[in-house]
């Protein structure tokens, strides 16, 4: 599969509630130079770390923080399944078209 087959998979899918958090802009407090917290819409507690690559949430720093990880962990392992899944068919070449890869995506979706 070439990299506009990949560019037109990724831009198909839509993003899942787990890839964006939507902070409450005025709950940013600062805790430094290099590190915040903040209150996310649904009232979670994160604490922000700027990075070289700007700022990332901290995940882990506190109790509330990590129970939300594990269940997000466990809603994201059918994904990572399904994805490790097609990988193989991917590098031998035996998937090259988008439809493919949705096709064999979807088949292990439902296999797991």
């Amino acid at each position: 599969m070439g990299e506009d087959a990949v560019s037109e998979f990724k831009d198909s899918v839509p993003s899942s509630p787990s890839d964006e958090v939507d902070i409450e802009l005025g709950t940013i407090q600062m805790q430094g130079e290099r590190q915040a917290t903040a209150t996310d819409i649904n009232g979670v507690s994160v604490t922000l770390q700027q990075t070289p690559q700007g700022w990332k949430i901290l995940y882990g720093a506190s109790s509330e923080e990590a129970a939300m990880n594990a269940m997000m962990l466990d809603m994201q392992r059918p994904v990572i399944k399904a994805l490790n899944t097609v990988t193989k068919p991917i590098n031998d070449g035996l998937i090259q078209s988008i439809d493919q890869l949705q096709s064999a995506f979807e088949s292990a979706m439902m296999g797991v």
